[in-house]
């Protein structure tokens, strides 16, 4: 993989085995990665409380350290003639719960426009605090966001599935996201 990417970075193309190129040239490439999260997170504070602004503060004083402790396990994992063909590497500050629950709205208007594109006739609301409880119930301190995909999948995506077949396709109607007793319910 890492000498396809070579090639890539090295030369602006690829050759397949039958010998057509194709062209990297105008091409942004960005790679993600979580090597460093061990060093992130304990420089961060797991958790939400690293959206406090004295846990902010704190990281930002402690980011040269965070970063240098993360780029020596970048240059562990990687090739130097790998890291060498980069523009650049950046280090992200941790998601706070604000930012996964700004994920938790943005993740339901694709789900709303995916079914308005379907025609399925169905939109998904948020009830009061429901983005917040998802952003809570989601979050991992070694998988960031990738949770909350997972949870509307299987919670609401799902829930609409069963509710089209066993009641047919409605004219109209919404699926609310709601906290009943501190659990998240979809009705």
């Amino acid at each position: 993989m890492f000498n396809l990417l070579l090639q890539i970075l090295d030369e602006g193309h690829l050759t397949d085995a039958a010998g057509k190129q194709i062209n990297f040239k105008n091409s942004l490439i960005i790679l993600t990665s979580n090597l460093g999260i061990k060093e992130l997170n304990e420089q961060a504070n797991i958790g939400f409380e690293a959206a406090t602004p004295e846990a902010q503060q704190k990281f930002a004083n402690k980011y040269a350290t965070t970063r240098e402790a993360i780029m020596d396990e970048v240059k562990k994992f990687f090739r130097p003639e790998f890291l060498n063909r980069l523009d650049a590497i950046m280090v992200f500050n941790p998601l706070t719960e604000k930012n996964i629950e700004e994920i938790v709205k943005m993740q339901i208007n694709e789900l709303n426009s995916r079914l308005s594109s379907q025609k399925i006739g169905l939109t998904v609301k948020l009830g009061t605090g429901a983005a917040k409880a998802i952003a809570q119930a989601t979050w991992s301190p070694t998988q960031g966001a990738r949770g909350v995909r997972r949870f509307i999948e299987e919670k609401v995506e799902n829930y609409i599935s069963d509710t089209l077949l066993a009641k047919g396709k409605p004219k109209t109607g919404a699926v609310t996201i709601k906290v009943k007793d501190k659990e998240i319910v979809v009705e």
